[in-house]
């Protein structure tokens, strides 16, 4: 998911299809996009939506999922036929 490029509508609707049998949803961030980039000169698309514009972004995606998604573990993921 590039929630970080194409914003929190996106990362939303993709977290959505996981609801629908699609593959399980999988939250990963690097450190570095909760801080703004562009202050060090990073270019864009680095500096994208970095830092504060980010973590209010990403504020409500995990919220919103712990309500309508059931959370999982790897192991179950692999042994559970319904998740792979």
């Amino acid at each position: 998911m590039w929630f970080r490029f194409a914003g929190r509508r996106v990362g939303v609707l993709g977290a959505r299809s996981a609801q629908v049998h699609a593959p399980p949803l999988h939250l990963y961030f690097h450190p570095w996009e909760a801080v703004s980039l562009r202050p060090f000169g990073a270019p864009p698309p680095f500096s994208l939506r970095t830092g504060e514009v980010f973590l209010n972004a990403l504020d409500r995606l995990p919220i919103w999922s712990s309500e309508c998604l059931e959370a999982t573990t790897v192991r179950q993921g692999v042994e559970t036929p319904s998740l792979q």
